[in-house]
């Protein structure tokens, strides 16, 4: 929802130079268009790479910052850029309890 609502303002942006395409890839044909779902995915899961978040970049410039009465939050653009940077951090420490959870069970 976050991922979305920040394509659509203009603060995840398609990056000017596009990463030459590998060898490998070319059996992908992975569509370039933004997908909140995938990009999400992607940056949650370590070592997933779908193709999606190497081509997006978060403008944390772009948008004015939130005003509360008489007093300014942060910039919508912060906020995107700070939930991006937790929503790694939480995959990564999800992902890790999820191994741990799992080597624990195939031990027994």
């Amino acid at each position: 929802m976050i991922f979305r609502s920040a394509e659509k303002k203009g603060i995840l942006k398609k990056k000017d130079s596009v990463p030459p395409r590998r060898r490998r890839d070319r059996w992908r044909k992975v569509d370039r268009n933004f997908s909140a779902f995938i990009y999400s995915l992607e940056t949650f899961v370590p070592l997933v790479k779908l193709g999606v978040a190497e081509y997006w970049k978060i403008d944390a410039n772009v948008s004015r910052p939130v005003r509360l009465g008489k007093v300014t939050v942060f910039d919508r653009g912060v906020f995107v850029l700070r939930y991006y940077r937790i929503h790694i951090i939480a995959g990564w420490v999800f992902t890790s309890l999820w191994v741990a959870a799992f080597t624990g069970i195939l031990k027994h």
